[in-house]
């Protein structure tokens, strides 16, 4: 039964690889981030409509002496033209200093005429300008900071939407057209961009931190490369498993999701170091055992453990069901699922390695070979802590009862963050 055994997880393995390699999607939209049935989503989306409302890309132009020079009012007009020809730009929505109007009233009725026709040149003409600009409250403070050093260029996606392609763009342009002023992007469909880079990026960086960090610990715990190996691909196997089930189901990867590798690496672990820890201690009692017989007892004594540490882990991560966020819904269901496959896998794999590969003993650490010369070591110094704590029991509970409460008074001042620009490093560029 090894070989099927084998056999039948590396068949699902492929299914669920082919199925995360064709259908990984990272989620960028923020409204799929919430049901559509929500309240808030539902008028907002009524709202877009009936007003053809849009999220726009906020460029914005800074220097620090003013906008209202010749060259500086020239490459806003520029940037704007530049950015208005973009593909899948509406070039008749985008909005800049130089493309918009000034409205005013008098005796006569309304007059509605460009702030700019020309760039301006001389100092009266640059003078007029702001005038006029300060005395239009919808351009100053809006489009115009008010101190006059910074100034915003509007552009709107067309119904096509915003693309990568379109993000690659407006960064090209932006360096091109940067300096001496300074030149900053923003808006949601910069956000969600962003997202879109960043959460493959940080599940690349994290991944192999990880895993060697994960790999030291149960070199340093198991004292085997092969034991380390098998419980490494364990968790590896469940990360297929749980993104390919993403995939199957349509379910994309939203940025809490990003997390759900490292969770599993860290939780799934454990369950392969049960299994070791059993056959070490059967092998020590039992040096002549075969891998069959150590298979049968690791199956025997360390499945019911083993599998009640994962399921009041599954069940854990299954309440994040009830949230009205739909990453942390998916979080909670997957994660739920990873822990699960990676119980299975633990008790399928290593059980089978033992009886395919043979067993070997594990190297006698340090420690063990001090107790062997009668030198109690590190147990001895665990025996003293522990003896020390019994002692003064009611000092332990006074220190426990004060941490509870400081962290009951603390309660209160947990706050909720709802920025989406919080899940951004502060020296990101959209931060």
């Amino acid at each position: 039964m090894p070989i099927l055994t084998l056999l039948v997880i590396v068949a699902a393995t492929i299914v669920f690889s082919v199925a995360a390699v064709g259908g990984f999607r990272v989620e960028t939209d923020l409204d799929e981030y919430m049901p559509n049935d929500h309240p808030a989503f539902v008028y907002a989306r009524e709202a877009e409509q009936r007003f053809n409302i849009a999220d726009g890309v906020l460029v914005a132009l800074h220097h620090p002496d003013g906008i209202y020079r010749p060259e500086t009012l020239a490459k806003i007009a520029a940037l704007g033209r530049a950015l208005g020809e973009l593909d899948g730009v509406e070039a008749d929505d985008t909005m800049s200093l130089a493309t918009a109007n000034n409205i005013s009233a008098d005796d006569w009725g309304l007059t509605v005429e460009p702030f700019i026709t020309g760039v301006p040149s001389t100092d009266e003409q640059i003078r007029q300008l702001r005038e006029s600009v300060r005395g239009n409250p919808m351009i100053h403070g809006r489009i115009v900071s008010e101190d006059d050093t910074a100034t915003l260029i509007i552009v709107r996606p067309s119904e096509a939407g915003f693309t990568d392609s379109m993000n690659e763009d407006i960064r090209r342009l932006i360096t091109d057209f940067e300096g001496p002023e300074q030149i900053y992007v923003a808006g949601r469909p910069i956000v969600e961009g962003a997202l879109a880079e960043l959460g493959p990026a940080d599940m690349i960086r994290m991944g192999p931190i990880v895993l060697v960090v994960i790999a030291v610990l149960l070199l340093l715990v198991l004292r085997s490369v092969r034991n380390m190996i098998l419980s490494m691909l364990v968790v590896a196997i469940s990360v297929i498993w749980t993104f390919g089930l993403m995939a199957l189901l349509g379910i994309p990867v939203y940025a809490v999701s990003t997390m759900i590798p490292v969770m599993l690496v860290a939780i799934g672990v454990a369950y392969s170091i049960h299994v070791f820890n059993s056959a070490t201690v059967f092998l020590e009692e039992h040096p002549t055992a075969t891998g069959r017989r150590l298979a049968d007892h690791a199956i025997a004594t360390i499945t019911r453990p083993v599998v009640m540490a994962a399921v009041t882990t599954v069940v854990g991560f299954l309440s994040l069901l009830t949230s009205a966020v739909l990453p942390v819904r998916y979080f909670g269901l997957f994660t739920a699922f990873g822990v699960f496959s990676a119980m299975i896998l633990s008790l399928a794999i290593i059980p089978s390695s033992f009886v395919l590969f043979g067993v070997k003993a594990p190297k006698r650490s340090r420690t063990d070979r001090a107790a062997e010369r009668g030198d109690p070591g590190l147990p001895r110094v665990s025996e003293r802590i522990v003896e020390a704590l019994v002692r003064r029991w009611r000092s332990v509970v006074v220190v426990a009862v004060a941490l509870v409460a400081v962290g009951g008074f603390s309660i209160p001042r947990v706050w909720l963050d709802t920025s989406v620009l919080s899940n951004f490093s502060p020296d990101s560029i959209i931060v």
